[in-house]
């Protein structure tokens, strides 16, 4: 899928991908932003607000093309914090996004990627009543958002659920008021899919008593 959307006033291409090999069961798509999102890191930039921004933005406009809408969406972090804003209030999006239920998983608190207002010219015009449903303690706060916005948030274990209403770098009394749609689902890979003994994408496979591969592998 090929299209371009708005950062504020300037005008960017973005490229979706369906990757053809993977062997996860369901379908990988990738996005493809020239210029931002093709960085040897994933974040760490100076521009990490509008490579983030640019990608949720891409991600709402695609979905919007979608004949037969997903189910349900699901976001983890604040990288994606801000799409279940977009599909309920993003003028551009709600007519046909809003009744996506979204769920949010949190994996660490620490990191908010919260902005200046002054950066909220970089967001598709949405309804200006709703400019809370962004904002903590004077910022645009995307997990915050993401909390708020979600039809239902998770985080990867139990215990971090709990430490959440306790200590989630300011959060707390956010997480304590949502938590009607909080709840937790632990963590994990597929040990079938990701086992190093037999997955055919590795040089060399190996086991946790494989240490005799070891310069091998490293």
């Amino acid at each position: 899928h090929e299209g371009g959307q708005f950062l504020g006033e300037q005008f960017f291409h973005y490229s979706v991908i369906r990757e053809k090999t993977n062997r996860l069961g369901f379908d990988l798509y990738l996005v493809d932003i020239n210029g931002l999102l093709d960085r040897e890191k994933v974040y760490g930039y100076a521009d990490d607000i509008e490579r983030f921004l640019a990608f949720q933005i891409t991600v709402c406009d695609w979905l919007k093309s979608w004949s037969r809408l997903p189910d349900i969406v699901h976001c983890h972090d604040h990288h994606c914090g801000l799409i279940p804003f977009l599909f309920k209030y993003a003028d551009e999006f709600q007519s046909r996004l809003h009744n996506i239920p979204s769920v949010f998983t949190v994996h660490n608190a620490q990191y908010q990627g919260n902005f200046d207002w002054g950066k909220s010219v970089l967001l598709p015009s949405y309804d200006s009543w709703k400019w809370s449903m962004l904002d903590w303690h004077g910022q645009i706060n995307p997990l915050a958002a993401a909390i708020k916005s979600s039809w239902r948030v998770t985080t990867v274990s139990h215990s971090y659920l709990q430490e959440l209403r306790q200590q989630a770098a300011g959060l707390e009394k956010l997480f304590e008021y949502e938590k009607g749609k909080c709840s937790s689902i632990l963590n994990g890979i597929d040990a079938d899919l990701w086992n190093p003994e037999k997955d055919p994408y590795l040089l060399f496979h190996f086991t946790i008593n494989s240490f005799e591969m070891a310069p091998n592998l490293f």
